[in-house]
Order: C-alpha cells, then sequence, then structure tokens
C-alpha cells in the first residue's frame, strides 16, 4: 500500500471516529442534560424540622414524651425511611433526638407511632398514646432534650410500618 492510501485510509477512519464521536455527543448531551434535569425534579428531598426543646428539672424527672407530625402542610409528611436512633435508643425511624451534651443525660424512647392509613402504611408523627414515650433525666441538674422530625416529601422514601396505636 503506498504512502498515500494509507493516509487517505487512515484519515476516513479519522473522519468516520470523529464523526462519530460528534454524533455520539450530540446525541448524549442533550439527552444527559434532560436526564439529569428530570431526576433532579423527581429527587424526594428530606426536610428537618426541630421542635422546642423540653426542660427536665431535675434527677430522675420522668415525663411522657409529646406527639410530634410532619406538617401536612408543607408537603413533607412522610418520616423519613433512616434511622437516627443511636444504639441502645428506640426511637421511629425519621426521628431524631439531640441534647446538650454526649453520652445523653436524658433517655428518650418514642415506640408509637401514627399512619397515614390502616395497620400497615407511611408513617408520618410519633404518638403521645400511654407507655408509648417517655424521656427520664438520668443527670443531676436541669437537662433538655429537642425532637427533629426528618420528613420527605416521597412515599418512595418515607417509612412504612406496622402501627400499635
Amino acid at each position: 500500500m503506498s504512502i498515500q492510501n494509507r493516509i487517505r485510509s487512515g484519515s476516513r477512519r479519522a473522519l468516520a471516529l470523529g464523526l462519530a464521536a460528534v454524533a455520539g455527543l450530540a446525541i448524549a448531551g442533550p439527552l444527559g442534560i434532560a436526564t439529569d434535569t428530570a431526576r433532579a425534579a423527581e429527587a424526594p428531598s428530606v426536610k428537618e424540622f426541630a421542635f422546642t426543646p423540653v426542660y427536665m428539672q431535675g434527677f430522675l424527672h420522668s415525663a411522657p414524651v409529646a406527639s410530634y407530625t410532619c406538617p401536612p402542610g408543607e408537603g413533607y409528611k412522610y418520616l423519613e425511611n433512616k434511622s437516627y436512633a443511636p444504639i441502645g435508643t428506640s426511637l421511629p425511624h425519621g426521628v431524631e433526638i439531640r441534647q446538650e451534651r454526649e453520652p445523653w443525660p436524658v433517655g428518650v424512647s418514642i415506640t408509637g407511632v401514627k399512619g397515614i392509613d390502616g395497620e400497615r402504611s407511611l408513617a408520618y408523627g410519633t404518638s403521645d398514646a400511654p407507655i408509648k414515650s417517655s424521656a427520664t433525666n438520668w443527670a443531676f441538674g436541669n437537662n433538655w432534650y429537642q425532637v427533629v422530625l426528618h420528613c420527605t416529601n416521597d412515599p418512595a422514601q418515607g417509612w412504612t410500618t406496622v402501627f400499635s396505636d
């Protein structure tokens, strides 16, 4: 094969590869952008709702934990299907407890939850039913805890469980 034929053959291959690459970019670029944009629009979002801290006055002060729900008017109406409970603590998914220091001076347990419909459905909050929740100050002095709900707008990211309330 002559040098001219090699150059022509190589040029044709380079041209074909170049056109394919350009065509691929032209197709993948807009499709990729549209797909990413659609995914971003559909991406579930989680929002934190922090409630007023509850103060526990003195050693062994014990009280039930109030009922808390994801605010329905905000659009984030389901508890997130993620555990925020530290080891040794009973909390529903999507419920976080914040305190001023570690280890926690106030022991908090919440086992009662509220659901959207029926016995097995999406959770939207905690229950204040008797013996379903409690908080006890295990340290001397006054201490506090704060309930934070992590709520999602996507039912697929919500926590589904069996309800006992």
